[in-house]
């Protein structure tokens, strides 16, 4: 950070040089980890930049700040096209009142991986003497409530139906040990129906 703005906080870290006007563009990068499905994931960003940046995930490009839009490259002289905070009384500079906050989901994350991941952001100044970068990375998961299973037994026929969906129906006629589950020929939805023969049980896995 190379800010005297006090609506700028917390400063925790100068970037050089302490005076004069700043180079054009920085280049910043950390690590996360990651784990479990992506399916209803989202990655949302919170950010104080000042002026514009790219954000790259495990080196793919998802979102641009206050550039020129895609498929224009950008280079290391490349300006910002905006400032932050515009309409307000800090126009111009990176403040606490007005976050640049986007959210990722989707094919977005498809460089997301299991274990280890990076962010790399590369932060240009647009015609100003100061350069700021913060942010803040959440993962937003989709909640899924845990099935209901349900069974309604009429004659010789059962039949089986859940809420919720991305639950595989398991069958055993044996508790005897975990190995014994199976999942339902066919992996059908709910509803299902069976012919009631041998002792069978049921659940759901996701």
């Amino acid at each position: 950070m190379l800010e005297n703005s006090a609506q700028v906080s917390p400063r925790t870290t100068q970037m050089p040089p302490t005076s004069g006007t700043p180079p054009r563009t920085y280049y910043f990068r950390t690590h996360f980890n990651f784990s479990g499905s992506k399916d209803g994931v989202s990655l949302q960003f919170s950010n104080y930049v000042d002026d514009g940046a790219v954000f790259y995930l495990n080196g793919t490009e998802v979102y641009r700040l206050r550039m020129q839009a895609a498929p224009i490259v950008i280079a290391n002289n490349s300006a910002a096209i905006g400032t932050p905070c515009t309409g307000t009384a800090q126009a111009g500079d990176a403040a606490t009142i007005c976050p640049d906050v986007f959210t990722i989901s989707g094919a977005q994350l498809a460089s997301l991986v299991e274990g280890d991941n990076v962010i790399a952001v590369e932060v240009h100044n647009a015609t100003g003497s100061d350069l700021v970068f913060g942010s803040a990375l959440i993962q937003v998961s989709a909640v899924q409530s845990a099935p209901q299973l349900n069974i309604w037994t009429e004659s010789d026929f059962t039949t089986l139906f859940w809420n919720g969906t991305g639950f595989t129906l398991q069958q055993s006629t044996d508790l005897g040990a975990p190995a014994n589950w199976a999942d339902f020929p066919g992996t059908p939805p709910s509803p299902v129906t069976v012919t009631n023969s041998t002792s069978t049980y049921f659940r759901l896995r996701n």
